[in-house]
């Protein structure tokens, strides 16, 4: 995957929804106070995405949450499901 795939294919999983969160990313999201809707907002206006090889996922980044903050998503991607975590 290329990252242009990879920032289109997260950028979609922003739009409809379509993706899993880890349990790591629920607990992670709640100390952040990220909702939801706030993880899809950033995916669907994230502007690049950078490979790490050393744990094969992705860092999507450049995308704002619901209220403009900045907010980076660490994605796996597994066929069509995206997996999020926050770090």
């Amino acid at each position: 995957m290329t990252p242009e795939e990879a920032l289109e294919a997260a950028q979609d999983a922003g739009r409809t929804g379509r993706l899993d969160w880890t349990p790591h990313a629920y607990e992670q999201a709640r100390k952040r106070n990220i909702k939801k809707l706030d993880a899809r907002a950033a995916l669907a206006s994230a502007t690049h995405a950078v490979y790490q090889p050393e744990n094969d996922r992705w860092r999507i980044e450049g995308g704002q949450d619901l209220e403009g903050d900045d907010l980076t998503v660490v994605v796996v991607f597994e066929g069509l499901l995206v997996i999020i975590t926050f770090f």
